[in-house]
């Protein structure tokens, strides 16, 4: 019988939790570059396309993810997991691998924070929220495998279980897996890399992946903002032979934590004024997230990732008016 979701919530809500999350080890993916990036990709997919741009939800996802990867009843690579029936119709592991949302695609802020929180896990990061979990479900909904699990925690809209008795413990999610990913033919927007290594090109800054673009190496070069600028506006310096994308990375890094910020980016070594290389904007009141580039020097693959053209718009999206209109 099929249950309306006023009703589902209601059902939910009233059945307690069978216990507390238990602590997995951390996870720690120790292959190469290309098996990491294929990894990291199908993490981040997960990540975004489950929870959203919730960083909490997206690291509860991203840990059931991990967690299936080292549990004997799954696949055994992070993209075979994710990806789970991935070929039908109904019946996918993951909803958004098989209901079309893959046709929807986050802006590259979204996607840089997605990849930040798989990152993370797959550097042994561990969500205690949600610890052994290997099954989840929005509050609106009741599968009919719930009943058999246990209910043991609860981030924003979705429900987690883990098996009951030992199937469940602690000790079963010892296997690391294999690490040889799967190539993923839904996620080929993100590859345009892979297929200029196939054809034996080398691919340009701007065609690597999201991976290669903020992979670890050094951080672009950045300092607080001076005396009497606003204390959310940041400027810092770039080092123009980086990817761009990686400025992005730099700019969520600075405004973690922060409700309202601003990272304005201008070329190492040149001083602060004018036209910028780079601006990042985040409005807590409006829910703005958004990342553009100063696309006369810097390609992008969109027009709508470009600063505006017309200077006064410019200053009008700057808070340092004053500072800025004297170019």
């Amino acid at each position: 019988m099929e249950i309306d979701e006023e009703s589902a919530a209601q059902i939910n809500g009233e059945r307690p939790f069978d216990g507390k999350p238990e602590m997995p080890a951390a996870f720690r993916f120790s292959a190469g570059v290309e098996d990491r990036t294929r990894a990291a990709d199908c993490l981040a997919a997960a990540a975004f396309y489950e929870a959203g741009a919730d960083r909490e939800g997206q690291q509860a996802v991203a840990q059931v993810v991990l967690n299936r990867v080292r549990h004997p009843a799954y696949p055994k690579t992070v993209c075979e997991v994710v990806f789970e029936g991935a070929e039908r119709k109904t019946g996918c592991q993951f909803t958004f691998t098989c209901d079309g949302a893959l046709r929807r695609r986050p802006s590259e802020v979204q996607w840089l924070a997605a990849r930040k929180v798989a990152e993370e896990a797959l550097d042994g990061g561990i969500d205690k929220a949600v610890g052994t979990a290997t099954h989840y479900h929005a509050e609106y909904v009741v599968p009919y495998w719930s009943s058999n699990l246990q209910k043991i925690a609860r981030v924003g809209p979705h429900i987690f279980y883990r098996w009951p008795g030992g199937f469940g413990s602690r000790r079963v999610f010892r296997d690391q897996g294999k690490r040889e990913e799967p190539h993923i033919a839904k996620l080929a927007w993100l590859a345009n890399h892979d297929s200029a290594a196939d054809a034996g090109e080398t691919a340009s800054p701007e065609e690597q992946s999201f991976a290669e673009m903020i992979a670890a190496m050094p951080p672009v070069v950045a300092g607080k903002a001076s005396t009497g600028q606003d204390a959310d506006q940041i400027v810092i310096g770039l080092d123009m032979k980086q990817p761009s994308g990686r400025w992005a990375m730099a700019a969520l890094d600075r405004c973690d934590g922060r409700a309202d910020c601003q990272v304005i980016g201008y070329p190492a070594g040149r001083t602060p004024e004018g036209r910028p290389a780079f601006l990042y904007t985040r409005d807590g009141n409006s829910g703005l997230d958004r990342a553009l580039w100063d696309c006369r020097s810097i390609k992008r693959p969109s027009d709508d990732q470009c600063l505006p053209e017309d200077d006064a718009a410019l200053r009008h999206m700057m808070r340092d008016r004053d500072r800025l209109a004297a170019k």
